[in-house]
């Protein structure tokens, strides 16, 4: 992984501000905090599986009273928008929003699997996360030394034999699997010996490194059109 802090703190210079980042697509939430104390970069990582929306509302207030700072002076929020669990989607992204909102601060949406790819690289990432159906949410990105990305299978929901059959087309070195639905990648008929990470740490940070240009540049998003990726019909009108 790449020395990401000096990487968020110039992009906080850049925009004069600190920043929050966080991610709620498995249960394990992802935050990070950027100059919210001087040159200080903090990344947590809690259990979020149970109640994620007192986990995480309980967490960023911790961490606003620790350093006295009020939502309006944050320069910019960056959310994972999944793909991932429909809870968690449904919880960070309304949080969110609601700092958004209440604190006039711009809004960035940023794939979940693209942060997941990033924290594990650098090289060939394939993050790979459970579904409660048949299917896998998963992608692959090639993950350079700067903790940029570049996809090369999109984000999606895929049968596990046939998200195998795609990573097994793309050319160069055989991607690692990384995340909760690896293993069935494997039942699908996974090459032998291919690298799997079942339990894979995310940090949010990256998704304020792919969002840099944007929050530099202002463009952010309309928080009342952002929605999570939800990926698949049946979860748009969850039972």
């Amino acid at each position: 992984m790449i020395d990401l802090h000096p990487r968020l703190l110039e992009i906080s210079r850049t925009v004069q501000g600190p920043l929050l980042a966080f991610d709620t697509s498995t249960a394990r939430a992802a935050l990070c905090t950027v100059a919210w104390q001087g040159g200080r970069v903090d990344d947590l990582d809690f259990d979020a599986a149970s109640v994620p929306s007192e986990s995480l509302v309980e967490v960023l207030a911790a961490a606003m009273a620790e350093f006295h700072l009020e939502v309006s002076t944050l320069k910019a929020i960056v959310i994972g928008i999944g793909p991932g669990s429909y809870t968690g989607l449904r919880v960070g992204l309304a949080t969110a929003k609601g700092l958004a909102f209440g604190g006039n601060v711009p809004l960035y949406g940023v794939s979940s699997l693209a942060m997941l790819a990033a924290s594990c690289g650098p090289g060939s990432i394939a993050p790979v996360l459970g579904s409660r159906v048949n299917e896998v949410f998963a992608a692959a990105y090639n993950v350079g030394v700067d903790g940029l990305v570049e996809s090369t299978i999109s984000d999606g929901a895929y049968i596990p034999a046939d998200f195998v059959a795609q990573l097994a087309k793309l050319p160069g070195e055989q991607a690692k699997l990384v995340g909760s639905g690896a293993t069935v990648c494997f039942g699908a008929g996974a090459a032998p010996g291919t690298a799997v990470e079942m339990e894979p740490r995310l940090f949010a940070g990256y998704g304020i490194l792919h969002a840099a240009d944007r929050i530099i540049a202002g463009k952010a998003d309309d928080p009342s059109l952002l929605a999570p990726l939800y990926l698949r019909v049946s979860e748009l009108n969850p039972v």
